[in-house]
């Protein structure tokens, strides 16, 4: 990734397929596919230097199998699904040995982004070959990113956990209500509060008690319902917790 406006093929043009356009717009010559819209052909996004499957993961298989004779020798291939494992095995699995293969997932969506992307996190796992460093420079230094570099299996084990503590938390506060009442403070949960009132959870609710580095918008919010839970493999390691 150079300063030079390369061809990138972005196929799928969801909500984030528009938020990735927005941002790379600037570095990029884009093509656009999406099977629901009158945009670029598939052959045409996929005969780009990069490009990026901007696909649910359950639609990651079919797209990886019609692409792959399309691609041409040294293409960057890039996912941005919130599980990774399985997303890589597909990808190395489908393409063909000819393409680099670089799987991320950006921490953060379209509302989180809604003020700029700058400070907020992305994880990139290399997959095949040697792009996996300039990818995470591009993301660092043009679009300033924090970029953590990782690979799948670590990717998910980490976000399975804090998954899996939101989860169950939520689960005890559930069992103990009714919450207690008689022994709290009169502060209310607003906007102005920072702490939380004894004996009750935060305002928020017992995910902001969570860590943060795993987060979907990275900022420190928990993972709820929107991240890595949407994967099948992610809740095989949520059920063994």
């Amino acid at each position: 990734m150079s300063h030079l406006r390369a061809p990138l093929g972005l196929i799928g043009f969801g909500a984030l397929g528009r938020l990735m356009a927005a941002h790379l717009g600037p570095y990029f010559d884009l093509t656009i596919h999406d099977a629901a819209l009158p945009l670029a052909s598939l052959g045409q996004a996929a005969a780009c230097a990069v490009v990026v499957l901007a696909v649910p993961v359950s639609a990651l298989e079919q797209t990886v199998a019609a692409i792959a004779p399309l691609l041409r020798p040294g293409t960057l291939v890039l996912d941005v699904g919130s599980v990774k494992t399985l997303p890589a095995e597909i990808m190395r699995r489908g393409l063909p040995a000819h393409v680099d293969i670089v799987a991320t997932h950006p921490l953060f969506g379209p509302q989180s982004a809604a003020a700029g992307i700058a400070g907020l996190k992305i994880a990139v796992c290399p997959i095949r070959g040697a792009a996996g460093p300039r990818v995470g420079a591009f993301l660092r230094h043009s679009l300033g990113l924090e970029v953590i570099m990782t690979t799948p299996e670590a990717h998910d084990r980490e976000a399975a956990t804090v998954q899996g503590l939101t989860h169950l938390i939520a689960k005890v506060l559930v069992q103990m209500e009714p919450l207690p009442t008689r022994m709290t403070t009169r502060r209310r949960c607003s906007r102005r509060s920072s702490a939380p009132t004894p004996m009750r959870p935060r305002c928020g609710g017992a995910s902001s008690t969570l860590p943060r580095r795993w987060t979907p918008h990275g900022r420190g919010l928990p993972l709820q319902g929107t991240g890595p839970s949407k994967g099948p493999a992610l809740r095989h390691d949520i059920r063994r917790l």
